[in-house]
């Protein structure tokens, strides 16, 4: 029998698109993963405070290993086999220490590696090293550093610590406020020093009384800046203490940002961009208490926060693009320092003011370990540091 037809009158489409809307919500809702427990496979242990993990270039067994008191290590995945490879003299009370490692972009073929630590504790020391095999490969060791740039610390706190190079091979160094407290001095707002900011320089030249070349298209290079002494060193500012930060796959720089009194943040880094740090924390304001969109019109807000209840400093990670977690590609992890929480999260296509609450994030289990640093292989697997333990550990199903 031919079912009749008829037409649906204005309210009844209404409903009936509405109905749909929803159905198709409930089921994005089913797929975004929200409680994936995950695995943690110890690969290695026996260091002390590790701050930063970075593996060598198209390497997915042998990394260098930074402790906070100054030592380098080389770590082989395959044998197990920790090899001394530097022995700095650092200050290390409150969060000084030796901080980030980066490997020049054209590594192995360029021998150079960049740090950043702190040789006293009133200064930030960001320095180029020169690799040196002597014996061959067992005899591994940095020679003949290069002291690029140093600024000094009014505080023993909030030095930010990574050193990434950028898809455009331009060295990215992150500080933080300063130190102390709601950023006494507003620095991260000041343009005139360098606390509070996302550098961009360029290793491989020297411009006139300079270690480094400021790239010509940093935001603030323009004439008119300079006799307002503006920093030109400068690609974004607002920071209050950008600990790890990394690429993702469309080359935007992403940051977890520490807050202070209640909201940890994850950020883009865009060029230009004012991240609101301490007129906000995260997306709320701090200084003032109230109105701050009138002081500061175009801050750029966080892409992602959480507060209290979840933890109290978060530590930055990556884009996950490996093999090992089953349907979890191109979400972005992270987690915190203080309650061994993991995350990840899809990352938006764009900065919008909408900003991803934790109730969005899929939570892949709390740790007993203070989550100091992320780590990603060739592969694009990635670990995570204890910096209680000194243990190290690879993330699996």
């Amino acid at each position: 029998m031919k079912k009749s037809c008829r037409t649906m009158s204005i309210p009844q489409l209404i409903t009936r698109l509405l109905l749909i809307a929803a159905l198709t919500s409930m089921a994005h809702a089913e797929t975004t993963p929200k409680n994936l427990p995950l695995k943690l496979q110890k690969v290695s242990s026996g260091f002390t405070q590790i701050t930063d993990i970075q593996f060598f270039p198209s390497s997915n067994v042998e990394a260098i290993v930074l402790e906070k008191a100054g030592s380098a290590w080389i770590l082989n995945l395959a044998n197990g086999a920790q090899t001394k490879l530097l022995e700095l003299k650092v200050a290390t009370q409150s969060e000084l220490g030796l901080l980030g490692l980066a490997f020049h972009p054209k590594f192995p073929s360029t021998k150079k590696v960049f740090l950043h630590y702190n040789p006293r504790s009133d200064l930030s020391r960001i320095s180029e090293w020169t690799w040196s095999e002597p014996k061959g490969k067992d005899s591994v060791t940095l020679t003949a550093e290069r002291i690029i740039l140093e600024v000094e610390q009014p505080y023993k706190n909030h030095n930010g610590g990574s050193l990434v190079f950028g898809p455009d091979g331009l060295l990215y160094v992150g500080f933080g406020d300063g130190g102390f407290r709601d950023d006494p001095q507003n620095r991260a707002q000041n343009l005139t020093t360098l606390l509070g900011k996302m550098l961009r320089i360029d290793v491989d030249r020297r411009d006139k009384g300079l270690e480094y070349g400021i790239p010509k298209d940093n935001p603030f290079v323009a004439s008119q800046y300079k006799k307002s002494k503006v920093r030109p060193e400068i690609f974004a500012y607002g920071l209050r203490n950008p600990w790890k930060y990394s690429f993702d796959d469309k080359g935007r720089l992403i940051a977890g940002d520490v807050g202070q009194n209640s909201w940890e943040e994850i950020t883009f880094i865009p060029k230009g961009a004012n991240l609101g740090w301490r007129i906000y924390e995260a997306s709320h304001c701090f200084n003032p208490t109230s109105n701050c969109e009138k002081i500061s019109k175009n801050t750029t807000l966080p892409i992602a926060e959480y507060g209290r209840e979840l933890g109290a400093s978060v530590t930055g990670g990556y884009q996950y693009n490996g093999t090992k977690l089953t349907g979890l590609k191109g979400r972005y992890f992270f987690g915190d320092f203080v309650t061994g929480s993991i995350w990840s999260m899809t990352l938006p296509q764009e900065q919008s003011a909408k900003v991803i609450s934790s109730k969005e994030f899929a939570s892949h289990g709390k740790f007993d370990m203070t989550i100091s640093t992320f780590a990603k292989d060739a592969n694009g697997d990635l670990y995570v540091a204890d910096f209680s333990s000194g243990a190290i550990y690879r993330l699996s199903e």
